[in-house]
């Protein structure tokens, strides 16, 4: 994970990128970008939702550069939750996930709430506002069947301008990034050590998925260091059904969902036993 700038913006693989586009201009969601006005650079679209088949969720990056100590970034979410199933984040959720992704302890943060403004399209319109600690803020507002939510870390500005996008499908051939298929990151082979598939693998496994839900527990709780990511986990349940496999003479798939199960029953124990009382 890259501390500097964990908001940085997901890059698509080419062969989905075109697919996103067409998707999101299908769904006539206008989407909003902080003013021109006070923009320093361009913007990026991090990700997009949708219920029912439908984009109603659109999320932009600004991310507005290293100064000194400071990394201000400022995320615009467009969404529309009228007509559709789709249900919003809070903002405290909004803010308790950039915490995590920036690796710092939620529990040490001051909560802070306040009744603001921002100048949407040039017209003042009623907010709330809810302030993580000193670098961090999130502002929602409603401007007709639209819900507009503002994230910013280490960026203070004395009036928050946002604007809509005049030209969507020139803005998304910008601000949506893709990854030449030449250039796709390919996955490399996993190789379990021999002393693992000599001993145990189901053991192996399962001790190796307790430890990182563990992990994953206390981080979604609380933030700090995310999970380390585990080398040869999908080789490990490879190595763990074939060890099924040979027990039982069971199909590779008959195998592989026991082990799941197996695996499955052993975590949501540990997750009882760690939980509250």
């Amino acid at each position: 994970m890259d501390r500097r700038n964990p908001w940085l913006v997901r890059v698509l693989a080419a062969d989905h990128h075109e697919a996103a586009r067409t998707q999101i201009i299908a769904a006539d969601l206008p989407i909003f970008v902080l003013s021109e006005v006070v923009q320093s650079t361009p913007a990026q679209v991090t990700s997009w939702a949708g219920a029912e088949g439908v984009v109603t969720s659109v999320r932009v990056l600004h991310d507005l550069g290293q100064r000194g100590d400071e990394n201000p970034a400022v995320v615009v979410a467009t969404s529309r939750r009228d007509g559709t199933l789709a249900e919003g984040e809070s903002l405290r959720s909004l803010l308790e996930h950039h915490l995590r992704q920036d690796g710092e302890r939620i529990s040490t943060v001051e909560w802070a709430e306040a009744d603001t403004e921002v100048v949407v399209d040039g017209r003042a319109v009623a907010s709330h506002m809810l302030r993580a600690g000193s670098r961090r803020w999130a502002v929602r507002c409603q401007h007709g069947d639209l819900e507009i939510s503002v994230t910013a870390r280490d960026w203070h500005p004395g009036t928050i301008k946002i604007e809509a996008v005049a030209d969507v499908p020139a803005f998304l051939a910008l601000a949506l990034p893709a990854l030449p298929p030449s250039m796709s990151p390919t996955p490399a082979e996993e190789v379990v050590p021999s002393d693992t598939l000599r001993q145990d693998p189901h053991r192996a496994l399962v001790d190796v998925n307790l430890a990182l839900s563990s992990q994953t527990y206390r981080w979604l709780t609380d933030g700090g260091d995310a999970p380390e990511q585990i080398p040869q986990l999908s080789a490990l349940w490879q190595a763990a059904a074939h060890r099924q496999m040979t027990l039982t003479n069971q199909s590779e798939a008959e195998a592989l969902a026991v082990v799941t199960t197996i695996v499955a029953q052993l975590n949501n124990l540990e997750a009882y036993s760690a939980g509250p009382r």
